[in-house]
């Protein structure tokens, strides 16, 4: 919000007719959504969280035909979309497993509707305001929903120090940037080949966790994810 004011020619004003669209977005991306993503993930497996986390990409390619003209279904998508996932499962084979409970697994899927659904209202409103400032209002609006809840439950800082708080800024600043910087580009493209680099995301945890905490990555199920990922964004990419 502190960029769009200093570079948008509107500064911080929102269209009328985009205020609703802005108030949807604030609670399916920020409120909903990470209520739903963190306490289905303290019920489940960390790898199986990964998994559900990629099933947006597979809801926007099926169901972004029904609301955007440029976004049509077909065999292509389907195939990308399979082989991405495909990917996400191959390098979670060690770890994951297939039980579902209602309040862990259940909840999840919850997560990623709220996160497909944003999306959605994303695109719709891409021609009418900035990535920067639907982000920006909905993480504001979003997360002050979410500190009063946690406050009202009795959720409390109970010490501040110098880390803790760089850490946060930190995480803030991640958050903020990675959401703009993935929105952006749909008010160029359509939702489904957008969101199809999101498969990316359990790639590039990996190499991280590869770089940063010395785990192993050279692994055969690695490679195989990395190799299916790709064909799949490939594929959904070039679809026309």
């Amino acid at each position: 919000l502190v960029w769009c004011f200093f570079t948008d020619k509107s500064r911080l004003t929102v269209p009328r007719s985009q205020i609703k669209n802005v108030l949807f977005y604030a609670i399916l991306a920020t409120a909903l959504q990470y209520s739903f993503t963190y306490i289905g993930l303290s019920r489940i497996d960390g790898s199986k969280g990964a998994v559900f986390d990629q099933l947006c990409v597979f809801l926007i390619v099926l169901f972004g035909g029904l609301f955007f003209k440029d976004d049509k279904l077909n065999r292509k998508k389907v195939v990308g979309c399979i082989l991405g996932f495909a990917g996400v499962l191959v390098i979670n084979t060690d770890g994951i497993s297939f039980e579902f409970s209602i309040f862990g697994e259940g909840i999840m899927l919850l997560a990623v509707l709220c996160q497909t659904a944003s999306y959605f209202v994303a695109k719709a409103s891409s021609n009418t305001i900035s990535a920067a400032k639907l982000v920006g209002y909905g993480q504001a609006i979003g997360g002050g929903v979410l500190c009063a809840f946690a406050y009202a439950c009795g959720g409390r800082i109970e010490t501040v120090g110098a880390v803790a708080v760089i850490t946060l800024v930190a995480l803030v600043l991640i958050s903020a940037v990675a959401y703009v910087l993935s929105l952006m580009p749909l008010k160029y493209f359509p939702a489904s080949e957008i969101s199809s680099f999101n498969l990316l995301i359990t790639v590039f945890g990996v190499v991280m966790s590869g770089i940063v905490l010395g785990e192993n990555i050279l692994r055969w199920n690695y490679l195989l994810s990395l190799l299916l990922i790709g064909t799949g964004i490939a594929f959904i990419n070039r679809s026309k």
